[in-house]
């Protein structure tokens, strides 16, 4: 994805975001230096890994329409008009990107 996101900035008027749900093992710094708008919000997998795992899913489960509105209100303020989604696992992506 990274390359594609370079190639997309070297074209005028195009700015990036990039939204990213934690820091640990990503491109962000690389991605920032490049000049990429970057947004965090710690959005989560829904899945279920055990008696530890089910609180977790709870918790994420009552956070995540939350993060999406969130997004959803940066989405619009920034007049986003591609969107585009790197993962099966979270669909936020595909949803703005069909409901604006």
């Amino acid at each position: 994805m990274v390359d594609i996101i370079e190639n997309i900035i070297k074209k005028d008027g195009v700015t990036v975001y990039v939204v990213y749900p934690t820091r640990k093992e990503t491109a962000i710094d690389y991605l920032e230096k490049l000049g990429v708008k970057t947004i965090y919000l710690p959005f989560y997998k829904l899945n279920k890994n055990g008696r530890k795992g089910m609180w977790k899913y709870i918790i994420k489960k009552i956070m995540s329409p939350f993060l999406f509105f969130k997004l959803r209100q940066i989405v619009k303020r920034e007049k986003i008009s591609i969107i585009y989604s790197n993962t099966i696992v979270i669909d936020y992506g595909f949803i703005l990107s069909k409901n604006g």
